[in-house]
């Protein structure tokens, strides 16, 4: 299995990086607070520079989808992948038995209360499933669906596709500087 993650806030790398060995890192050269120093860092440009769409949550949105797609471009179809957001970890080890979506803790917004959120952009994908979480990555971004959440979006069309969502203990989220552990 290969592990990945992407930033565009790289800062939370510090904290991830001592639980996660990543295979790959991937940073966006057109929106990072900073370069993380850890091995298997790709850098690339989303092509999404701030200011570029309407506003910056539709900018955000596109900018994860398309790093989703750049991961299954560098890491290839041979192996299974894991695909964690930058500020995402796991402290235990997960049995993860077929394709799915791993459930973290998330603000709801607008609203400032956490919960368990069950579509975040967060995916195992075992390798004879990845033509289809690519496609229906890239159906988001050749549509321009940015309008809609990214994350709900792609979650929803994997479970319809018969992925399942994972709510496993020990998958952490570090938000506001704060981690919350399911």
């Amino acid at each position: 299995m290969k592990v990945a993650t992407f930033c565009g806030k790289c800062s939370t790398l510090g904290i991830t990086g001592k639980y996660m060995r990543h295979d790959l890192v991937l940073v966006d050269l057109d929106y990072n607070d900073g370069i993380p120093e850890l091995p298997g860092v790709v850098m690339w440009r989303s092509e999404i520079p701030p200011g570029s769409l309407m506003n910056e949550m539709y900018e955000r949105r596109m900018r994860i989808a398309k790093s989703l797609l750049k991961v299954v471009q560098v890491l290839g179809k041979s192996d299974d992948l894991l695909i964690l957001d930058s500020d995402v970890f796991l402290t235990k080890q997960v049995n993860f038995d077929r394709s799915g979506i791993i459930a973290t803790y998330a603000k709801m917004k607008p609203l400032e209360h956490i919960a368990l959120f069950e579509t975040p952009s967060n995916y195992f994908i075992k390798k004879e499933d990845i033509d289809t979480f690519y496609s229906t990555v890239d159906q988001y971004v050749r549509l321009e669906l940015y309008r809609l959440p990214v994350d709900v979006w792609i979650g929803t069309q994997l479970l319809v596709k018969g992925w399942k969502v994972y709510k496993e203990p020990g998958v952490c989220h570090i938000i506001d500087g704060k981690i919350y552990c399911t």
